[in-house]
């Protein structure tokens, strides 16, 4: 039955962020749209996968098989959406920054001032599109507001050996912290990428979003501005 195989590999199947993203990026018109009708749209793949597992519905099965995968696809990235927002604080975890020294998330800092924190990976393009951005008006954003953007990587395994280099390409700025085992990502309830987080000067998250869309760093830099008038 359909509705079995979807009880039965969807915990496996929404485990992996990288899934998830790449999703987002091969419909970037509506993963927006997506998340902010992710509770909804979950309830009603439900419904349709389970319609679609039983009679009276006929349907051929390459035609079954179409849909299932649709639906299960759409539910698979509004579940994601769902997931329990970033933690307001930053917990204690060891990352790494490209020379190899040993960083704890919970020293992470700027002086008293705001705090962008970025996870991305080399093979997510939004995540890139995003930091490229943010990359071209990083100058201009620390000159008016002090603010400090952190990079943390999630590329696992051999991965990890091409952020440096891929960093480099890109020309960005930023300091560039190591979490191949996204024990980080996991800690700050983070499931799909890119995903940004901005803190206050006294380290408290104060924004959280997943996805990305063109100008959309220029929401980042508002909710700085708000920070910094405080």
């Amino acid at each position: 039955m359909l509705h079995q195989f979807v009880s039965h590999h969807a915990e496996f199947s929404l485990k992996s962020p990288r899934v998830v993203t790449k999703l987002s990026d091969f419909f970037p018109d509506i993963s927006d749209i997506l998340q902010k009708n992710s509770e909804i749209i979950w309830e009603k793949s439900k419904i349709f996968l389970r319609a679609l597992s039983y009679p009276p519905i006929s349907l051929p099965i390459n035609m079954k098989k179409v849909l299932f995968t649709l639906l299960f696809l759409l539910a698979s990235i509004a579940t994601f959406a769902q997931q329990s927002p970033a933690k307001s604080q930053l917990p204690a975890v060891m990352l790494r920054n490209l020379e190899g020294k040993s960083v704890k998330t919970d020293t992470l800092s700027n002086a008293g001032r705001p705090l962008i924190i970025s996870f991305f990976a080399t093979w997510c393009k939004p995540c890139n599109r995003e930091l490229s951005a943010i990359s071209e008006v990083y100058e201009d954003w620390q000159r008016e507001t002090g603010v400090r953007v952190i990079a943390v990587s999630i590329d696992e395994g051999q991965n990890t050996e091409k952020v440096r280099p891929f960093v480099a390409s890109k020309g960005w700025d930023f300091d560039i912290l190591l979490d191949p085992n996204s024990n980080f990502r996991r800690a700050m309830g983070v499931n799909l990428i890119p995903h940004v987080l901005v803190l206050d000067g006294q380290g408290k998250v104060v924004l959280s979003r997943s996805g990305y869309t063109e100008g959309g760093e220029e929401h980042l830099i508002e909710k700085v501005r708000e920070l910094v008038k405080q």
